[in-house]
């Protein structure tokens, strides 16, 4: 890769930016999906999420494990016109498999939708069970934590909330039921999507 806006840029930042040879930049399946960049170097390939360009560091360190020595190091300013420029010329496709985070979301669902249901608030929050409640399932917070927990899988709470919701198993964010003088957070899934996972025929 070339470009005139190097012409005056300081020597690191023309020599990295002339090692990539290209770039492809993978587009989640759903909103809430990470972008993945391939960024071409020398016949290798680095692979790194959109969100993690915002500075240099993991990109150091996946060069580093790659070509065994450190990549040129470059001011904040000079970060940012790097990564605008292999942006510019970037070709940019849909990603060919489910992210990691939707592989999660299916997995975490499918042991939701194997919990009993009730229409007591009180047995939904002791028991850690499905509620029937406005036309939903809902399940409290603590339960999806104890399932990602118990699972290994390392997604944060927003993250897990919001794969779900671009998926339409949930609504979006959480809500709060009055129950007892408590106001515990639950998740509020769409009862056909439970069905969906259950195997139910409806």
């Amino acid at each position: 890769m070339k470009s005139d806006a190097l012409q005056e840029e300081p020597s690191p930042l023309a020599k990295l930016f002339d090692a990539v040879e290209k770039v492809v930049i993978y587009e989640g399946k759903i909103p809430s999906d990470p972008a993945i960049w391939e960024i071409h170097i020398a016949g290798k390939i680095l692979r790194i999420e959109a969100e993690n360009l915002t500075s240099p560091h993991t990109f150091q360190k996946r060069y580093l494990k790659e070509f065994h020595s450190s990549a040129p190091r470059l001011k904040s300013d000079q970060w940012d016109t790097f990564v605008n420029l292999m942006g510019e010329d970037a070709e940019i496709v849909p990603a060919k498999e489910e992210s990691e985070y939707v592989y999660y979301a299916n997995r975490i669902i499918g042991e939701i939708s194997q919990l009993p249901e009730t229409e007591d608030k009180e047995e939904a929050v002791s028991r850690q069970i499905l509620l029937k409640h406005e036309g939903c399932l809902c399940l409290v917070s603590g339960k999806i934590e104890e399932i990602v927990r118990e699972n290994g899988f390392k997604i944060a709470p927003n993250r897990l909330s919001s794969t779900m919701t671009d998926l339409g198993y949930k609504a979006q964010g959480t809500k709060t039921i009055r129950c007892e003088g408590r106001r515990p957070s639950f998740w509020w899934f769409d009862p056909s999507k439970i069905a969906e996972f259950r195997g139910d025929s409806e």
